[in-house]
């Protein structure tokens, strides 16, 4: 129990991946060191960037380096430091790309590229300018050149050469350089008609692209040079002493650990083989569930057999044994009904039944258990204790014990992890970082976060309507399937395999769990939002666009959450409908099984009988 409490599985904050300790050998220390990596490569190792707590401690490389570049404002807000506690990141080499992600430096950039491409093209600008004025009566005198007029020939051609996209674009005939009027017009004339408003457009068009070419090569430079984020321990905090044997126990224990593997065998061995083959289901676990049973109810039955005292591995009493089986008495093949026997037999089995399913309940809470303590309650931690009483962490509660239930699947138990998570941050977020609300710091941050949660909502809800939109061309396929003249069974094969491969199964647990995450959001982020928003709109002097953005944000999110909510009701409608309108009578006709298959063995033999004839 130690070892398992020494080390622990860490989760990411980000992808909820929980990753079990890895040893990495070493040749300079005698114990091997114990490192947190994830299977997938692309993730990396897991560690602590910041001072965030419980849930937030961790998180994965790749994670972190994602969520650091995933801002609108590039190297400007989450790239540098932390936005729920604020820690700025302890980065590697990365003084110089500081300097290179500001403004200011991308411009100097921007302007010192254009003023080395003017003095290179300054060398190379008479055959460009030649090439638009043609032959020029030159004078016998030349006049010496200057840098000023270097530089400026420079600048012509290069408005030249940038104009010339839109040159080829466009047709010749509207932006013809040369002069199309009937005379003679010499290359002097056409150097004096140069139009200076297309080389201006031109070295506009230049800057343009190389301060864009700037800010890109500045956002590679940030990724490569702050890929690597140092580990931040916490205040007081001391590094793990590992220990090779105190691990492999406890990934020994965590191997036989699953209570899934409980269901597997339920009926066919006892449960004291479990409790000595499963370190993590322990006596005090069984006593713990037997206690909070209630009184009367159908456990009651089975609680000895489930008690300590029934014999365990250290504790002094033998364990039990079954009864040796009495000696086979001959009895005969078939003997006459007895209703007394049978009475009895029933009586035992009904007994029997009772006892599985109160079985079945039990390992069902001990899993469900199993399931809250190892993945929900470390994983859902709020930012701010508060008086459990109240009604947001009543929601809360009730939304870790419907996450816990063992029949919710893995991938929708991690997405709402995800989302109530973030649903609390924004709270912390909101109205717990700052006295100040909406602050302009806390409303960019809140704002990204409601951001992630919308991308989730908005791609439940467009999944929800292609389902409602699939069910109504399925029932109709459905309809002509039933109006055609084929038997029965056909009829049902057929319809099976359309339902089956365009439909899917609405879960009673996937729709409870919507109208309990609108509940959840709508007690911990949007009403009480909602409440000192409009307070404040009253003295607000001038509208701030972030704020008015997030409030639209958080509306969106309860009114599409709403719209998902009734869309599963929708879906689930549907299904039902298509089970009593269109497999009910087919299943009704299959009573006549027997005519039917006579009706269809008789038409297949008139068939090989005319066969032959035909031939």
């Amino acid at each position: 129990m130690e070892d398992t409490e020494q080390y622990p599985p860490r989760v990411c904050r980000i992808c909820l991946e929980s990753v079990l300790p890895t040893f990495q050998s070493s040749e300079f220390f005698q114990k091997p060191r114990v490192v947190y990596e994830s299977s997938d490569p692309e993730c990396g190792r897991l560690f602590s960037p910041c001072q965030c707590k419980g849930s937030s401690r961790y998180v994965h490389e790749g994670c972190l380096q994602a969520w650091r570049h995933a801002g609108p404002k590039f190297g400007t807000r989450n790239f540098w430091q932390c936005p729920t506690c604020g820690f700025q990141y302890r980065l590697e080499r990365l003084t110089w790309a500081r300097w290179i992600s500001s403004a200011t430096m991308q411009l100097i950039l921007t302007i010192a590229i254009l003023m080395l491409t003017v003095f290179l093209l300054g060398f190379i600008a008479d055959p460009i300018i030649a090439f638009y004025v043609g032959p020029v009566e030159v004078d016998l005198v030349e006049n010496d050149a200057s840098w000023l007029a270097h530089f400026l020939k420079g600048l012509t051609s290069l408005g030249l050469l940038s104009f010339l996209k839109a040159f080829f674009a466009l047709s010749p005939f509207p932006w013809n350089l040369r002069s199309i009027a009937t005379g003679r017009n010499s290359g002097r004339n056409r150097a004096a008609q140069i139009n200076w408003l297309i080389i201006l457009v031109g070295i506009g068009t230049f800057l343009w692209a190389v301060y864009k070419g700037v800010h890109a090569w500045s956002r590679r430079v940030l990724e490569r040079a702050g890929a690597k984020v140092m580990d931040v321990p916490l205040p007081g905090e001391d590094v793990p002493n590992w220990d090779l044997n105190a691990l492999s126990a406890s990934l020994l224990s965590r191997a036989w650990a699953p209570i899934p593997f409980l269901f597997r065998f339920l009926l066919f061995f006892p449960l004291h083989f479990f409790r000595f083959s499963c370190p993590n289901l322990s006596e005090s676990n069984y006593s713990f569930f037997m206690d909070i049973l209630p009184a009367g109810s159908r456990l009651a039955v089975v609680r000895s057999q489930l008690a300590p005292s029934s014999g365990s591995e250290g504790s002094g009493t033998p364990p039990r044994t079954p009864p040796s089986t009495p000696p086979m008495t001959a009895k005969e093949p078939f003997p006459d009904y007895d209703g007394a026997e049978c009475d009895v037999v029933a009586t035992e089995r009904a007994a029997e039944r009772a006892n599985a399913e109160a079985w079945s309940y039990a390992f069902g809470k001990a899993l469900q258990t199993q399931i809250r303590q190892h993945q929900i309650d470390p994983n859902i931690i709020p930012y701010v204790p508060s008086d459990p009483s109240e009604r947001s962490q009543v929601v809360l509660e009730r939304m870790k014990d419907l996450l816990s239930n063992p029949q919710m699947r893995t991938q929708t138990r991690r997405q709402f992890i995800t989302l109530s998570n973030i649903t609390l941050q924004v709270n912390q977020v909101i109205f717990h970082q700052n006295p100040e609300f909406l602050a302009p710091k806390e409303t960019s941050d809140a704002k990204l976060l409601t951001e992630t949660i919308l991308a989730h909502i908005a791609w439940m809800d467009s999944m929800l309507t292609a389902l409602c939109q699939t069910i109504q061309h399925v029932t109709s396929v459905l309809g002509e399937i039933e109006r055609r003249d084929i038997p029965v069974y056909q009829k049902l094969q057929e319809m099976a395999a359309t339902v089956a491969a365009h439909l899917k199964k609405p879960r009673t647990l996937e729709r409870q769990l919507l109208e309990l995450y609108l509940e959840l959001f709508d007690e911990w982020v949007h009403t009480p939002f909602l409440r000192l928003r409009n307070r404040q709109i009253l003295v607000e002097q001038t509208s701030c666009l972030a704020r008015e953005e997030l409030s639209r944000h958080i509306i969106a999110i309860w009114d599409i959450t709403s719209r998902c909510i009734e869309s599963y009701a929708t879906y689930t409608w549907g299904t039902m409908t298509i089970r009593d309108d269109n497999f009910a009578p087919s299943l009704d006709k299959l009573n006549m099984a027997t005519d039917l298959w006579e009706q269809c063995w008789n038409n297949d033999m008139e068939t090989e009988e005319d066969t032959p004839e035909s031939e």
